[in-house]
């Protein structure tokens, strides 16, 4: 998914920490790898919106706005651990970057980390030359990865967002969006107020294109849904 402004970066591998009961800190590492045909890409668009996906399936979604006060991460190598305030408990995602040109896995992530850390805290954590950290799995049960008969929180295609969008399905988003800022909190980082955005939209429900333009956003996520369901 290409988005105009935005930063991408190719990565190796994406996991999850999955809690192994309500309440507990005890849990496991949910593991996803690039393959050829459902690639793994980190995009932080130019508003600030950190998605990771894994093809047309988004496996993290923030928005970045105000994740200074929620989100840290750690930098070692060519990896980086996300960790987030989430209701009373934290949760946490790492991945692995992939090399991209003559840059190393190592440089892409040390690029990537400089980049978010104008958004939040990132702490680089110094390595030696040998030492080359993986995000893979190291518990011996790899093939668990690419059992996905039970959608985990926070995993759901960009054809079911469509649909939840439209308001054709009573799925709820991922639990990650409870996350977002609240409309308030926009407002005040960007040179929008509350009353200015209230006249533009009163200027868009004003103009006469601006219906056909609604239409269009309707036809374009319409698309999205028969996209995802031919892959």
């Amino acid at each position: 998914m290409a988005v105009e402004g935005s930063t991408a970066w190719s990565l190796e591998k994406y996991a999850r920490y999955i809690t192994v009961k309500k309440g507990s800190t005890a849990g496991q590492w949910k593991h996803y790898d690039d393959i050829a045909d459902s690639r793994l890409v980190m995009t932080l668009t130019e508003t600030n919106h950190l998605v990771v996906l894994q093809g047309s399936v988004v496996l993290e979604s923030h928005s970045l706005v105000t994740a200074r006060a929620w989100m840290r991460g750690m930098c070692k190598n060519d990896s980086l651990l996300f960790m987030y305030k989430h209701g009373k408990g934290t949760r946490r995602f790492k991945v692995k970057y992939a090399g991209s040109g003559n840059l190393t896995a190592s440089q892409v992530c040390s690029r990537a980390a400089q980049a978010l850390s104008k958004l939040f805290t990132v702490h680089i954590t110094p390595t030696p030359p040998t030492t080359n950290p993986q995000v893979a799995d190291t518990s011996g049960n790899a093939a668990d990865s690419s059992n996905t008969s039970q959608p985990l929180n926070g995993e759901m295609s960009l054809g079911t967002m469509a649909h939840i969008v439209l308001g054709e399905t009573q799925t709820q988003l991922p639990e990650s969006y409870k996350t977002t800022p609240t409309l308030s909190d926009v407002t005040k980082m960007t040179s929008f107020s509350g009353d200015v955005m209230a006249d533009h939209l009163r200027l868009f429900l004003a103009d006469p294109t601006f219906p056909a333009f609604v239409e269009q956003v309707d036809e374009q996520l319409k698309k999205i849904i028969t996209e995802c369901k031919e892959d």
